[in-house]
């Protein structure tokens, strides 16, 4: 169920809103930010979505995305992975500090962009990182940073994202990759879809086949674009964060040697959980490694990052045919979407395309989804299907919404802000 942040009754609410002059538009237009923290704790992803709505019948279409990063200083990274978390009062502080970042990416991004923050109706929230790094059990305070973002800026936070299948809660599938699934199912094509952020995730969506809706199988498995832009910011002295457009590892030559020692003693569909090894193992200290492997042998720059590139784009191939082992034999994938910064690489994506001849490699931007703005795009999605989930119960209307034909559903809690009940209203009444 829908948790709310506020303890006012919200169908006495929702009753006093009917009893109201309904006089309203019947067009519905709503601003709804996306902030998602990234893996490494180094930059939140912004995305302002404009969703507009003609009828109450009618579909939410999107009119307009805005996409940025705003960084987040290494001060703060490190106060958020050092501070103990087996304390209540140090779990308070470190929910301070996240509120206080994000609300300070949300503003940051309004100045840049010229964007009103008053304008914006609601805010969708998450990081699966930050979730998974900060949870403590005996001291609770999970995601309670969400609450200080609405408190601070006044907008309407929705979080902690939960799918449930057939009325039964699914942690084990993200939020991401749930609309990864509801947005690509196709009727007959097997699909699969490769997110290259940080860490690299494959999620594999069987076709809708006599209407039943096979199960997504969607997994972390191993480095994306970590190792890689660190390699960058050490052999560049910190001049590039990245070798997205492949112009630097293009005048290097890989050395087959350090790939083949690296994959005789690393096996990353069999370690442990995804987030901590993308905070601890595939982090700064594993990429280092490598490079002093590389300058033991006198490799050059540019032979080291494409050396790296290299075991990259092997690791992400190996897991790919492993985790297709788990479909029939005669499944074949058919598309692969691509997305995410390591979707620009095209020493990853050649790979890709060689090694995998027979499946039709294509980026998620003609879905109209910026790669790098994909999940913070997302995050905004989750946050009004959350919210106009909340407005279909309360005026028990049957529900219509595209993520119900699956079988699946998503929830989240509710921190509300000052304009809850006027934006509550508009959203019933379309509903």
């Amino acid at each position: 169920m829908v948790r709310i942040g506020s303890f006012t009754n919200i169908r006495e609410d929702a009753a006093k809103s009917k009893s109201i002059d309904r006089s309203l538009k019947d067009s519905l237009d709503l601003k709804v930010l996306g902030l998602r923290v990234c893996i490494r704790l180094d930059m939140v992803d912004c995305a302002l979505v404009c969703y507009h709505q003609e009828t109450p019948t009618g579909p939410f279409l999107i009119e307009s995305v805005q996409y940025d990063k705003v960084p987040i200083s290494s001060l703060s990274r490190n106060r958020i992975l050092c501070e103990p978390r087996n304390r209540r009062s140090s779990v308070s502080r470190i929910d301070a500090l996240l509120g206080h970042i994000l609300c300070g990416a949300a503003k940051a991004f309004c100045v840049d962009h010229d964007v009103d923050l008053a304008t914006i109706d609601i805010i969708g929230s998450h990081s699966h990182a930050l979730t998974q790094h900060l949870a403590n059990p005996k001291v609770g305070g999970a995601s309670n940073w969400n609450t200080f973002i609405a408190a601070e800026t006044g907008i309407t936070t929705v979080f902690d994202f939960l799918i449930t299948e057939c009325g039964a809660p699914r942690p084990s599938m993200s939020p991401i990759s749930f609309v990864d699934m509801v947005l690509l199912q196709h009727p007959t094509k097997f699909r699969a879809c490769l997110d290259i952020d940080d860490t690299a995730r494959i999620s594999f969506i069987p076709a809708v086949s006599d209407n039943v809706v096979h199960q997504t199988v969607s997994r972390n498995c191993g480095p994306g674009t970590l190792w890689i832009d660190y390699a960058m910011r050490y052999c560049t002295f910190n001049e590039q964060g990245g070798d997205y457009s492949s112009e630097f590892a293009a005048t290097g030559n890989v050395n087959q040697d350090v790939v083949k020692r690296f994959f005789e003693g690393w096996d990353y569909l069999r370690t442990t959980s995804d987030v901590k090894m993308a905070i601890e193992m595939f982090g700064d200290h594993e990429a280092q490694r490598l490079i002093d492997d590389c300058l033991y042998l006198g490799m050059s720059p540019a032979d080291t990052v494409a050396t790296i590139i290299r075991i990259t784009t092997k690791n992400i191939i190996l897991q790919y045919r492993r985790l297709l082992k788990y479909f029939p034999a005669d499944q074949r994938v058919e598309e692969l979407f691509i997305c995410g910064p390591g979707a620009k690489n095209s020493i990853i994506v050649d790979s890709l395309r060689t090694q995998l001849k027979n499946v039709f490699i294509m980026p998620r931007d003609n879905f109209r989804t910026q790669c790098d703005a994909k999940e913070a795009i997302y995050c905004a999605h989750l946050a009004l299907d959350v919210v106009r989930r909340q407005a279909t119960q309360l005026s028990e209307l049957l529900p219509s919404r595209p993520f119900q034909a699956t079988g699946h559903a998503v929830y989240g809690k509710i921190a509300r802000g000052v304009g809850w009940d006027k934006m509550f209203k508009s959203i019933e009444h379309q509903s």
